[in-house]
């Protein structure tokens, strides 16, 4: 069983893109509507350690984008942020919850309030528990699915999940 605080070393793990065999010192994103790519990670140190980082967006409302991180062998995700997503907290919080997310227990996130998830110790349902993204440490807090910005979330997620791989957008021509 995976704990929240293996999650968060997972997360620090430095990583870079794998592409069939080969792992990518750059890579290259189409920023087409709606972006719904996953690109399989590896640790750099440990090619035995992988992941799968997928960005998708809303065909039906594009200023919603999610962004998840999962260990690929164990489909565990270990981290996601949902932008300008509705989300629902339990209202009963288990004793093994972190601290950070006991103010939000029971909270419901509206649609345009977007939220980090994270992965919890004992959670039988992936990705429960969530907190708003002003609390988290991803610097970009607002989205509104313009060509810049869906450059920039990618990008900083990607650092905020210790890409190594240089990430490069191919901005959509619309």
């Amino acid at each position: 069983m995976l704990t929240t605080e293996q999650a968060i070393e997972l997360i620090k793990i430095p990583k870079k893109i794998l592409v069939g065999d080969k792992l990518q010192d750059v890579y290259s994103i189409d920023q087409d509507f709606p972006i719904d790519t996953r690109i399989e990670l590896v640790a750099i140190d440990d090619d035995n350690l992988t992941f799968m980082w997928s960005v998708k967006q809303s065909k039906k409302m594009s200023i919603r984008m999610s962004l998840h991180c999962q260990q690929e062998d164990s489909h565990l995700g270990i981290l996601r942020i949902d932008y300008n997503s509705g989300h629902k907290n339990p209202d009963e919080a288990p004793d093994y919850l972190p601290e950070m997310f006991k103010p939000y227990i029971g909270k419901e996130f509206t649609m345009n309030e977007s939220h980090v998830h994270f992965h919890i110790t004992g959670e039988t349902q992936q990705m429960l528990w969530a907190i708003p993204i002003q609390d988290s440490e991803m610097p970009i807090k607002t989205f509104n699915a313009s060509t810049n910005d869906i450059e920039n979330v990618i990008i900083e997620f990607a650092k905020l999940i210790n890409i190594k791989t240089k990430i490069q957008i191919n901005k959509s021509l619309l």
